[in-house]
């Protein structure tokens, strides 16, 4: 049953006596980029005021790209211009919440509207550090006989610690069968944290997530959620991935075809993450040696997958070993037309680049070359068409 707290005065203004509240991240030095980011990543949605549904706007269920691979749109990159729905971090679209109290957890967030699953709440924003900085600041810390601390990981060897810096996000509190999630999206250059609704919230309930998927802690402490589910204790783990799965896993998984929608997207996903470690290149590309299914490998190609080969041929240009095994899964790609997809991805210019020198990789390229000049032009009209049914077909995965 769920517990509703109308009776509980909000402690806003004290809670935020507490920290000093920002409304956006602060950077200690070259943390929390994306990394090797490319700026072809957009969306193919459309919308006509007055004519479309305004969800058609890159909505929940519009079928934006983007929104399916956790990026939010930007100026300039999107066609739905100013009715775009998928810039809620840069907009803070926040939900309406506020602070309470209570005798065992002490300060805690409580939805003052419904919330539906999904929705976004808020971004969980700080100082962005490195561990380096993390584990000295763990030390100041307890130095200074701080109780509660404020760590949420936001990649590998970086942290958000919204101890000194941040918003009422850091209220939040954890429960073994949480009512919230948190995730990350890539905005512009930069990676950040937006909490989302789990389920359907009512208003005045509390709001929580489970800290040992999410976040850094301490020592190990008695939770107090109170749920039946409850693991009696907290903290104490160590960093986690935000909702990715585990190295033994992701190994295992490369081993295999790639056989479904939703494997397609999460391999986007690690090929974005490879471009920071190159030890996982080699196994992807296997991966993607092994899919044969010509609907996976088209639907590889909507999520970007033109655009994460030519980064692949980009970032490492140097070793010949991968140029040579990206240029062969791009020659398996089952592209219908020259200007749809291999060149709006700069795949083809890529490829071009190879095509002047004397040994496998120039034989390579100048073949690519010359089968995708033969392929037959799109045109304008059925290239509109193509967009729209990019969207179409990814209403249908992703509903």
């Amino acid at each position: 049953m769920v517990k509703l707290y109308n009776d509980y005065p909000s402690c806003d203004d004290k809670a935020k006596r507490l920290f000093e509240e920002i409304k956006e991240n602060i950077y200690k030095g070259n943390v929390g980029l994306v990394g090797k980011q490319d700026t072809d990543y957009r969306c193919c949605c459309k919308y006509e005021q007055g004519k479309d549904a305004a969800s058609q706007a890159c909505g929940e269920f519009a079928g934006c790209v983007n929104r399916e691979l956790f990026m939010e749109c930007r100026d300039g990159d999107c066609a739905t211009g100013k009715f775009c729905q998928n810039r809620r971090f840069q907009r803070a679209e926040n939900a309406k919440v506020d602070v309470i109290h209570f005798a065992l957890k002490g300060y805690g967030l409580r939805a003052m509207e419904p919330l539906r699953p999904n929705q976004f709440i808020m971004e969980y924003v700080g100082e962005v550090i490195k561990n380096s900085a993390f584990f000295k600041r763990m030390i100041t810390y307890n130095k200074q006989g701080l109780k509660h601390f404020y760590f949420m990981s936001l990649q590998a060897g970086e942290i958000i610690d919204a101890t000194k810096f941040g918003c009422i996000a850091r209220f939040m509190n954890h429960s073994c069968n949480p009512n919230c999630y948190i995730q990350k999206w890539m905005i512009g250059d930069r990676y950040r944290i937006g909490i989302f609704a789990l389920r359907n919230v009512r208003e005045n309930e509390e709001l929580t997530f489970d800290y040992n998927a999410d976040r850094y802690g301490s020592q190990a402490q008695k939770c107090h959620c109170g749920e039946s589910n409850c693991r009696g204790v907290i903290g104490g783990t160590k960093e986690t991935n935000l909702n990715i799965k585990d190295e033994a896993e992701i190994e295992a998984e490369l081993t295999e075809p790639i056989r479904s929608i939703d494997e397609v997207k999460q391999f986007i996903n690690l090929m974005y993450k490879s471009l920071e470690q190159p030890s996982m290149v080699r196994p992807i590309l296997y991966r993607l040696k092994l899919t044969e299914d010509v609907a996976i490998l088209r639907m590889f190609m909507k999520l970007f997958g033109g655009i994460m080969l030519k980064s692949y041929l980009y970032e490492f240009r140097n070793d010949d070993e991968i140029v040579f095994k990206t240029l062969n899964i791009a020659d398996k790609i089952p592209f219908k037309y020259r200007d749809r997809r291999v060149e709006t991805s700069h795949l083809k210019e890529w490829v071009s680049k190879f095509e002047s020198r004397n040994d496998r990789i120039g034989a390579k390229a100048r073949d690519l070359i010359d089968k995708w000049d033969k392929l037959p032009s799109c045109g304008p009209e059925l290239n509109e068409l193509q967009k729209q049914d990019v969207n179409h077909t990814l209403v249908s995965i992703f509903r």
